[in-house]
């Protein structure tokens, strides 16, 4: 099966350059459980395809684009 994969802005400020972005990829099957974002309904309405979800460390913001493929995401 799959595995949950579990996101906060610290792991993604930890893993990125200064951009603080990280896009994933997956399927309908894929698990995510994020902490510590919010939903920009915005930015996702304008980026055909993905979800954009924010958050911030220390004021510095992190960006997040989910695949609209990945359904199953826990809060």
């Amino acid at each position: 099966g799959k595995e949950l994969l579990n996101i906060t802005p610290e792991s993604i400020l930890n893993m990125t350059d200064d951009d603080n972005y990280l896009r994933i990829s997956g399927e309908s099957d894929d698990k995510l459980q994020l902490s510590g974002f919010d939903f920009d309904a915005d930015a996702s309405a304008n980026l055909e395809g993905y979800n954009v979800y924010t958050g911030s460390v220390s004021g510095q913001e992190v960006i997040l684009h989910i695949d609209e493929d990945i359904t199953n995401i826990i809060p």
